[in-house]
C-alpha cells in the first residue's frame, strides 16, 4: 500500500462518522416518506397518537436531566454578570409579569385552536393519546389534528398539577411568555457579553405589544418563542463551551422546540447555522462519533414529528381551499409584513421606536459582528419567508399577526445593539449626557410603550377581533354546569370535553345508529357560533335538527343579528 493511499483512507475514515450521521438523516427521512406516502393513513394516525406522548415524555425528561448535568457550566458562563444587572433583569421580569398577566385581559384570540390544544393536552394526561377527541367522556373517538403535540403535552404536564382548566392553559402560555423575557436576556449576553445590551434586549422584548397580547391567551405561539429561545440558547452556550454534555442538552431542546409548532422545524437548520458559524473546532467534532450520534439522535426523536407535519401537508387544507403556500401568496404579503415593521396597522400594534433601534442594530453588527448579523438574518428571515409564502401569512389576516412573533426574538436582540449605537452615538453628539445616555434610551422605550398600553389593556368585553366567536364561548361557559349529564352535539366539542361534559360533533345527527343511541339519555344541541355560517347552517344545524327531531328551545342570546341557543333534542 503507498503512502498516499494510506493517507487517503484516513482521511476517508475521518469522515466516516460525517457520512454515517448524512446516510442515518436519508434513511429516516425516507421512511418518513414512505410511512406518509404508502401506509395506510388509519395506520399512520393511530401511530401518531400513541407513539407521539412517549417521545415527547422520552425528550422532556432528558432535557430535565441534562440541565441538571449541566447546570454547573451554564453558571460558569454567567457569573461574570453583575449583582446590579441580576437585580435589574428580575426588575424587567417582574414587569414582564405584570404585562402579561394583569394588563393584558385573559382571553382567546384564535378561535376554536386554543380549545383545541386545551383538550389535547387533558387526553394527553388522560388517556395517553395525542388527538383530539371527537365523541363520549371518556373518549370513544379520536381526530387527527394538523398540529403537533409538544404544546398539548406540556398541558398535559400542567394539568398533572393543578388540574385539567382553561385557566391553566393561560397561566402557562403567561408564565412562558414572561420567561422568553429572561432567555432574550441570556441569549444576548452569551453572543455580546455585555450587560447593557442584554439587559435592553429584554427590557424591548417585555414591552412588544403583541407579544403581551398573545402571552395572555392560551395559543401555541408564545410557547413556540420560548422553547426556540431555550434551544438557541444552549447551542450558542455548546458552541462556545466545547462540552458534548451541552450539545446533548441542546439537541433536546431543539427536538423539543420544533415539536411546539409546526414552523418550528424551521430551527433545524437556524441551529445548524450557528454551530457552522460559532464552533471554532466544528470540523474535529465532525470526525467524533459521540458528535454525530448526538445528531442521528435528534432525527430519531423527531422522526414523529416529521411524520405528523408531512402527512398533514399532504392531507390537511389548513383551511385553505387553494394553494396553500404560493408566489401569488408572498406578492400580497410580503408588502403588508414589510410595512409592519415601519407602521404597524390598525389595532396591531408595533412601536416604530424598536424598529429604529433594530436597524441601528442591524448597522452595528455589520461593522462590528457580521456572523451574529447573518445568524440573526437568517433566523429572521426563515420564518418571514415562511410566512410570506403562506395563504395565511399576512399581519393583516385577522389574528395571524401571531405568526410575527417568531420574528421578534431575532429582531430584539438586534435592537439590543441598536440601543448601545444609539447610546454611543448620544454620547459623541451631547457630551452631557453620555453617562446618562443608556437611562435616555430606556426612558424613550418606555414612554413610547405606554402609548400602546390603552391597546394592550382593552377589556375582553370590548375587544373587536372575533367578537361573535368570543360572546358564543362566553355563553358556553355560562351554560356548561347546566349540561352536565347530558350529551353535547357541537361544532366545537372540544369546549365541552375539557370540562368533562359529554360531546360529539353535530354532523353525527346524520348517523342514525347512533342518534337512536344517544337519544335513550339526555341530548343537547348547541346552535352556536358555526351554525351561523354557511355551509353549516344550512347542511348539519337547526334545519337539519327539526327535519329529524323535536327540539325544544332551553335558552338563547342574540348579538349582532347572530342567534345562539341550546335545544333539547327528542324522538318524533
Amino acid at each position: 500500500m503507498s503512502y498516499l493511499d494510506k493517507e487517503r483512507r484516513i482521511k476517508m475514515k475521518k469522515f466516516l462518522p460525517l457520512a454515517i450521521l448524512l446516510i442515518s438523516a436519508a434513511a429516516i427521512g425516507y421512511a418518513v416518506y414512505y410511512t406518509d406516502t404508502k401506509t395506510d393513513r388509519g395506520a399512520v394516525e393511530n401511530g401518531l397518537r400513541e407513539t407521539e406522548p412517549i417521545v415527547l415524555t422520552v425528550i422532556f425528561l432528558s432535557m430535565l436531566a441534562l440541565f441538571a448535568l449541566n447546570f454547573r457550566n451554564i453558571k460558569e458562563h454567567f457569573k461574570k454578570i453583575s449583582r446590579g444587572t441580576w437585580i435589574i433583569l428580575l426588575s424587567i421580569f417582574i414587569l414582564a409579569v405584570f404585562l402579561r398577566a394583569f394588563a393584558a385581559p385573559q382571553t382567546h384570540r384564535v378561535y376554536f385552536d386554543e380549545d383545541i390544544y386545551l383538550d389535547i393536552g387533558k387526553e394527553i394526561l388522560v388517556n395517553g393519546k395525542a388527538a383530539l377527541c371527537n365523541y363520549g367522556e371518556p373518549c370513544r373517538e379520536y381526530a387527527f389534528m394538523k398540529w403537533p403535540n409538544g404544546y398539548p403535552f406540556l398541558l398535559a404536564i400542567s394539568y398533572m398539577f393543578f388540574g385539567a382548566s382553561e385557566g391553566v392553559g393561560f397561566g402557562l402560555v403567561t408564565l412562558l411568555g414572561s420567561l422568553s423575557v429572561v432567555l432574550i436576556f441570556l441569549l444576548s449576553y452569551v453572543f455580546s457579553k455585555n450587560e447593557k445590551i442584554s439587559l435592553f434586549a429584554a427590557l424591548l422584548f417585555s414591552l412588544i405589544p403583541i407579544h403581551i397580547m398573545w402571552s395572555a391567551t392560551a395559543a401555541a405561539e408564545p410557547v413556540l418563542v420560548f422553547f426556540s429561545l431555550l434551544a438557541i440558547s444552549f447551542f450558542s452556550l455548546a458552541a462556545k463551551s466545547d462540552s458534548l454534555k451541552m450539545y446533548a442538552l441542546a439537541i433536546a431542546a431543539l427536538a423539543y422546540a420544533m415539536q411546539t409548532k409546526t414552523e418550528g422545524v424551521l430551527l433545524l437548520p437556524v441551529a445548524a447555522l450557528l454551530v457552522i458559524l460559532f464552533d471554532k473546532n466544528l470540523l474535529k467534532k465532525l470526525s467524533s462519533y459521540r458528535f454525530c450520534f448526538l445528531w442521528i439522535a435528534l432525527f430519531v426523536l423527531i422522526a414523529p414529528f416529521l411524520t405528523h407535519i408531512f402527512y398533514a401537508f399532504l392531507y390537511d387544507q389548513f383551511g385553505s381551499s387553494g394553494d396553500k403556500f404560493s408566489l401569488d401568496h408572498a406578492a400580497k404579503n410580503v408588502p403588508e409584513n414589510l410595512g409592519f415593521w415601519v407602521f404597524g396597522y390598525p389595532t396591531i400594534e408595533h412601536p416604530v421606536l424598536f424598529t429604529i433601534f433594530a436597524l441601528m442594530g442591524i448597522g452595528y453588527l455589520a461593522k462590528k459582528e457580521r456572523r451574529l448579523l447573518l445568524f440573526l438574518g437568517v433566523w429572521f428571515f426563515s420564518f418571514f419567508s415562511l410566512y410570506s409564502f403562506f395563504y395565511a401569512g399576512s399581519v393583516r389576516f385577522g389574528v395571524d399577526v401571531r405568526y410575527i412573533l417568531s420574528n421578534y426574538v431575532p429582531f430584539a436582540i438586534a435592537a439590543g445593539f441598536g440601543v448601545l449605537s444609539a447610546s454611543q452615538s448620544l454620547g459623541r453628539i451631547a457630551p452631557l449626557l453620555k453617562d446618562k445616555s443608556f437611562m435616555v434610551a430606556a426612558a424613550l422605550i418606555i414612554i413610547s410603550f405606554l402609548f400602546y398600553l390603552p391597546s394592550i389593556s382593552t377589556p375582553t368585553e370590548k375587544i373587536e377581533e372575533a367578537r361573535q366567536a368570543r360572546t358564543y364561548h362566553k355563553f358556553v361557559l355560562d351554560n356548561m354546569p347546566s349540561l352536565k349529564g347530558c350529551y353535547v352535539m357541537s361544532h366545537v366539542s372540544s369546549i365541552y370535553l375539557m370540562y368533562g361534559v359529554n360531546s360529539l360533533q353535530t354532523w353525527n345527527v346524520n348517523n342514525k345508529e347512533r342518534m337512536d343511541t344517544l337519544l335513550q339519555g339526555c341530548v343537547i344541541f348547541d346552535d352556536g357560533f358555526w351554525c351561523n355560517i354557511e355551509p353549516y347552517k344550512t347542511s348539519v344545524c337547526r334545519d337539519t335538527f327539526e327535519g329529524k327531531f323535536n327540539i325544544t328551545q332551553l335558552t338563547a342570546i342574540k348579538v349582532d343579528n347572530h342567534d345562539y341557543a341550546f335545544f333539547r333534542v327528542s324522538q318524533k
